[in-house]
Parts: structure tokens; sequence; C-alpha cells
């Protein structure tokens, strides 16, 4: 097998896998049931989910900035870097296999912008090290504020799961100080990469924590109306669960996060919460991240159109 099928083939089995959980969820459910559950969120909640979601955004576009400038050596202003992220995350987010979907997106509205392939991939790289900071260092403080309930649920001794917080904060710290340390660059297959500054490495440290956090917090104002399980419950679970999206590449989580969700909290209207939360940080960006990528496209498209030639310039041609 080509290996260049393998990466298709594991998002369509991830896909049918993620739908597969999304039916087991489903099943148990009428839509009345989950229609019934949806009113019954307050406003403030989904306002606050929708502040939540957009600082979310705000903070991954201040990580592609941060990582323009450490790729490319170069800038592009700050609202641009916004359109791009939102195109980006808003499509990679829900189809998954987020590094070449919003790989693809960025490449095409990098490229247009003056910022070549490798800039680009390096981009991906810099915001995918900031997610992951993030991710570890969150899961690190979960373990020590939670973790024997992360046991219980995960049906795990302590000593595997304290080693695991142990080795994510060996990463989160050592690597600010190899950013301090190693100033040569890295040869890969004759490409050179450099670690960036330690200004850089501690905002993406910085930026990737607060982004989980404002995500969790979003999921939360959309659960807590049906479940009394506190902040620190949900984002133990969400992290769990996007994780293991993560490493299944399961598009947007879709099946996973619902399954988790319904199965630790065991509260059959949480199915309206995780809806809703699914439709205002993972729909909307996508409708909207799609729109500015359209637009883009064809913007292009006119720009590349080749210009008629007028009557007289025709003729003077012509003779």
């Amino acid at each position: 097998m080509k290996w260049r099928l393998v990466m298709p083939i594991l998002g369509a089995l991830a896909t049918l896998f993620g739908v597969f959980l999304l039916i087991r969820v489903f099943q148990r459910y009428e839509v009345a049931e989950i229609t019934t559950a949806l009113a019954q969120i307050p406003a403030i909640n989904l306002w606050l989910a929708g502040a939540l979601s957009v600082a979310a955004f705000l903070g991954f576009a201040v990580a592609e900035y941060l990582g323009i400038c450490y790729a490319a050596r170069r800038c592009l202003t700050f609202p641009q870097t916004i359109l791009v992220t939102v195109a980006a995350l808003g499509v990679g987010h829900s189809l998954g296999l987020a590094a070449l979907s919003s790989g693809a997106v960025r490449y095409r509205m990098y490229s247009r912008r003056g910022i070549d392939l490798v800039a680009t991939a390096q981009v991906i790289l810099f915001s995918g090290v900031t997610v992951t900071m993030g991710i570890m260092v969150v899961s690190t403080v979960l373990l020590a504020l939670n973790g024997s309930v992360i046991a219980q649920l995960l049906g795990m001794p302590a000593p595997p799961l304290i080693a695991i917080a142990a080795v994510f904060t060996l990463l989160v710290v050592g690597y600010p100080i190899a950013c301090i340390l190693v100033r040569q660059p890295i040869h890969i297959r004759k490409r050179a990469i450099r670690f960036p500054s330690l200004k850089l490495a501690l905002a993406q440290v910085g930026t990737g924590t607060l982004n989980v956090l404002l995500i969790g917090g979003a999921l939360y104002a959309c659960l807590s109306p049906f479940t009394s399980a506190g902040y620190l419950s949900v984002m133990t679970l969400y992290v769990g669960a996007d994780a293991a999206a993560i490493i299944g590449h399961v598009p947007g989580g879709w099946g996973v996060l619902e399954y988790v969700m319904l199965q630790f909290l065991d509260e059959p209207r949480l199915i309206a919460g995780v809806v809703t939360f699914r439709a205002i940080y993972y729909l909307v960006p996508l409708i909207i991240g799609l729109a500015i990528f359209l637009k883009d496209e064809s913007a292009n498209a006119l720009s590349d159109r080749p210009k008629a030639v007028s009557g007289k310039g025709a003729a003077s041609v012509s003779h």
C-alpha cells in the first residue's frame, strides 16, 4: 500500500467510527426530547458560550500571528491573520485531519500574501505545538487537582497517571529551555528547522493553555443547565475526549465528545448542551470560514483573469 493512501484511509475509518458513536448516542433520544432540552438553556449561557468561543478563536489568531512572524520573518496584519485563522480552523476543526485540511486552506490563502509552502508548514507546526502545550498544561493541572476522579473514570491505577503528568511537566518545562539552549537549526530531510525564541515559546505555552480553558468554558456554559458537575469535571472529560479525537483523527471529535460526556455524567439532557456547543464552536465557524475562503478564492480568480484587449489595441496588434 502506498503511504499517500494511508492518511485518507485512516481519515475515512476515523469518520466512520465517529458516525458509529453518534448513532449510538442519538439512538437513545427522540428529536422532541432534544428540542425540549434545547429550549431550557438560558440565553445568558448561549451568549457566554459564544463570547468564549470568539475569545478562543482570537487566541488561535494570536498564535497564528506569532507563528507567521517566526516562520516567514515577516508579519501580515493581525486582521489578515484572523481571516486566515477562522477560514483554516473553521474548516479544519470540523473536517478533521487538521494539519491537512486547515493546512490546505492556509497554503492557498498565505501563498497569495507572499508566504511560501515551507513557511506555511512551519506555521502549522508552530500552531500544533501551541495546541499541544496547552493540552499538556491543562491535563497536568487536572491530574493534580482531580487525579482520583480521573483514575476512577478511566479505570486506571494512580501510578500511570502520575507518570503521564510527570512526562507532560518535563515537556512543558523542557520546551522553553530547549529554545534557549538550541540556537542552531535542526536539519530534517534537507530542511532547516530552528527553535523559536524564549518569548515565543512562553507565548505558545500561555496562549495554548488559555485557549483550552476558554473552549472548556464554552462547553461548560452549554452543559451547566443540565448537570451539577463542576467546571473541573467538565474540563477533565473535554480534554480526555479531545485528546482521544486528535489521536484517532476523528473529524471534530464528532461522536467522541458526545459519547464521553453522556457515558460519564449520565444525564440524558446533556445531549442538548453538546449539540448547542457543536453549533456555536464548530458549525458557526465552519460556515464563516467557508465563506471567507470562498470569497478569497473568487477574488483571486478575478484578479488572475486576463484583461480584455480594447478595440484600438487589438487593431494595432493586428497591424
